[in-house]
């Protein structure tokens, strides 16, 4: 998330589309944050032992290769959570986009200052998160090894 977005973006003037496009990109910074990428590291070594302990030991999980399944797992989960966020940034953003460029030709129209102010704001708003999305949402997946 940009720190040139501010919060102050979420008010009753603006679209919540934004204050939700903010909160997806709060959580794609916080699974990519050196820490918890540490922890989820950590978490997933942890349940990766388990998984041997299962494997190594009870017949009945002898040869179902559990461990290279929570991999597999792990790594499609995060993925897909990345293909979608990406895809639903993108639909939503294009629809903000084309709500905005209305509401900027209106406020001009109109010649009220104020709404075209707004109107132009979030409309870089919208380029800012266009930009960024295109960029990848994405959680690093090489933690699970």
């Amino acid at each position: 998330m940009p720190d040139s977005i501010p919060l102050a973006a979420c008010t009753p003037l603006a679209d919540a589309r934004i204050c939700l496009c903010l909160q997806v990109f709060g959580v794609f910074n916080y699974y990519n944050d050196a820490n918890v990428k540490a922890k989820h590291a950590k978490a997933y070594k942890e349940a990766k032992a388990v998984l041997a302990r299962f494997e190594a030991t009870d017949p009945r999980f002898n040869g179902q290769q559990l461990q290279k399944a929570w991999k597999e797992y792990c790594t499609e989960q995060a993925t897909q959570m990345g293909v979608f966020a990406t895809g639903w940034m993108t639909s939503t953003l294009t629809s903000m986009s084309t709500t905005w460029q209305a509401e900027l030709g209106r406020a001009q129209a109109a010649n009220d200052l104020q709404a075209e102010y707004y109107a132009f704001l979030i409309i870089d708003y919208i380029g800012q998160f266009f930009q960024l999305t295109l960029s990848g949402l994405t959680i690093d997946t090489s933690i699970f090894t």
